[in-house]
């Protein structure tokens, strides 16, 4: 007994794993990882990482021997203190066998790891992949809310790519040295100091010879630092994307930019100079100006005077987006018609219309043009905002319509029912005519039907419940009811052709679920049944509150349809921005 016991720990004593490496080795493999490169020769690594658990486990095995006192490896590799009470009589040659064996348990536990992290499938990744995972790690932009100097800060050196940055310098080269990476640079300048402008001039450094998006936000009597655009004014050769929401004054300094912007396609050019200060014409006009001399814009977003939009590029525009737009500019606004070309998409986004703004009486003839896209979303609720622009307008070609409330906590928008009939009939269109959307419109069903019937080439509609009151109502307009589904479903007899909006492809809806399930079964199933070759897409959306339960077997149906008939749909609950902007 006593010599098998002499045995164990002379054993323990002499004990030294084949594994360990020499420093040279592990210097080696530490190199690699650093740079991230591949390793030729893997065999002798590929043995180390199978065999270490058991040479781990004699280890601590031996090491226990030694000690007399139990032992297992704790989670940081720390070992614990030996009991001096359990030593044996040689304690000398046992503590160094025990400093030893702890120091070569760590040496071949850390040299274990490193082995298996060179050979981990990720270092085989060619950069373009790397590149792309980088892309879906780092936002593309960012919102110019920044809430302090550090959140601008790390924005502006791109944080969120400094931290895989640190991962090895192979992906710190790839990081710094793909100009892709840097080729956005948002800038609020209410949070910005002058000593971040190295930090700029580094992002622009880094983005190299490859296009940039250029965004700088300055709230109202937020001073912008001129120096600073003067620096990015001298990369517009490189502008793709350029987005200004600054005092028109500030424009001024963006002047070489001019006749400079060969790559430029989508251009933001926004105002706050007081509206009552005499320059603003000039500065608003000087500012679009600048934007006259660009091959490749198609894309505007415009926030300030009409007046100065007739020095843009209208020959080669495809959409124009007017921001913010107060009700007392409309008719400068709708001027702006007259510039367009034909094809021409048209947005007038957040029109402040006021509960107490005049309808006018006497109006000009109305402006005719051969917009195909046309969209107007009010601020807040208008009173008869929807009237002072349908029967300024004519628009023959139009195939796209779209009106809507930005916010749908406000009341909905005022329909005028008879101005809109008006406006189809004189634009025709119920021949272009192909999509429209009513979001937060307090229009009601028959009113609809009565438009739908008129509107024979509509392929896509979109609408939307209102859970606000309108005003001067004491109960809200539900529109997605059963009557109207019901409508939807009939047809014509001894024909598969449907009575209103024969061509319907696409429909979408956000509801208060007041209606019957069954009903929708119904107009799904009559859709599909005209044209089973052509695909049916219907998607419903529910206001989070007025969800209840549903019919199981009718929403297995649905699924059946999906699967067997050419039908694409949903029934669920709407998030917060489906609720805002459904189906865009």
């Amino acid at each position: 007994m006593a010599g098998n016991v002499e045995s164990s720990y002379e054993e323990a004593l002499n004990f030294s794993s084949p594994l360990l490496p020499n420093p040279q080795e592990t210097k080696h493999l530490r190199d690699n990882l650093r740079a991230n490169c591949l390793l030729r020769e893997t065999t002798r690594l590929r043995a180390t990482v199978a065999s270490a658990p058991t040479q781990l486990a004699l280890y601590r095995k031996h090491i226990n021997t030694l000690s007399s006192v139990e032992w297992t490896c704790p989670p940081d590799d720390i070992l614990p203190p030996l009991d001096s009470s359990a030593r044996p009589s040689t304690e000398l040659a046992i503590d160094k066998a025990l400093a030893r064996m702890r120091a070569e348990y760590i040496m071949l536990s850390e040299y274990s790891a490193i082995c298996s992290s060179s050979m981990a499938p990720v270092r085989r990744l060619p950069p373009e992949i790397l590149i792309q995972v980088f892309l879906l790690f780092t936002p593309a932009t960012r919102e110019l809310n920044s809430k302090d100097y550090r959140g601008e800060i790390h924005r502006l050196i791109h944080h969120d790519l400094l931290q895989l940055a640190q991962v090895c310098a192979y992906w710190r080269a790839l990081a710094f040295g793909t100009p892709t990476f840097w080729r956005v640079l948002d800038l609020d300048m209410m949070f910005w100091s002058h000593k971040m402008l190295p930090l700029a001039e580094t992002a622009l450094e880094r983005s190299a010879s490859s296009s940039i998006q250029v965004r700088i936000g300055a709230p109202d009597e937020v001073v912008v630092d001129r120096t600073l655009l003067e620096l990015i004014a001298q990369h517009s050769v490189r502008w793709q994307v350029a987005l200004f929401y600054m005092d028109f004054k500030y424009f001024t300094s963006l002047a070489p930019i001019r006749g400079n912007l060969p790559l430029l396609e989508c251009a933001h050019i926004a105002g706050n100079l007081d509206p009552d200060s005499p320059e603003l014409l000039d500065l608003a006009a000087a500012a679009a100006r600048l934007f006259s001399d660009a091959p490749r814009l198609t894309d505007v977003t415009y926030s300030g005077p009409a007046k100065g939009l007739e020095h843009l590029p209208w020959k080669q525009l495809k959409r124009f987006e007017y921001l913010d737009l107060n009700c007392s500019d409309l008719s400068d606004a709708l001027s702006a018609l007259q510039y367009f070309p034909p094809g021409m998409q048209f947005e007038l986004r957040r029109i402040r219309f006021y509960p107490w703004s005049p309808v006018q009486a006497l109006l000009p003839p109305p402006i005719e043009s051969d917009l195909t896209d046309f969209t107007v979303e009010f601020a807040f609720y208008a009173a008869g905002g929807m009237t002072e622009i349908l029967q300024r307008l004519t628009l023959p070609c139009l195939s796209f319509l779209e009106l809507a409330l930005l916010r749908h906590k406000d009341p909905p928008i005022a329909w005028d029912h008879i101005t809109f009939l008006r406006f189809c009939a004189r634009s025709d269109c119920g021949k272009t005519l192909t999509t429209l959307y009513l979001l937060h419109v307090a229009i009601a069903t028959d009113e609809l039907l009565e438009c739908l019937a008129e509107l024979k080439a509509l392929a896509a509609l979109v609408v939307a419940d209102h859970p606000v009151v309108p005003f001067r109502r004491a109960d809200p307009v539900w529109l997605v009811k059963d009557t109207l589904f019901r409508r939807l479903t009939e047809r014509a007899q001894n024909t598969q052709r449907h009575l209103l909006v024969p061509k319907l492809a696409i429909f979408g809806c956000l509801s208060i679920l007041r209606f019957d399930e069954a009903v929708y079964l119904d107009f799904v199933r009559s859709r599909v049944e005209v044209c089973p070759s052509r695909e049916f897409e219907s998607h419903v959306r529910w206001y989070v509150g007025s969800a209840r339960e549903l019919k199981p077997a009718v929403l297995s149906e649905l699924q059946g349809l999906s699967e067997t008939r050419g039908f694409v749909g949903s029934i669920e609950a709407a998030n917060e921005e489906e609720m805002q902007t459904f189906f865009y």
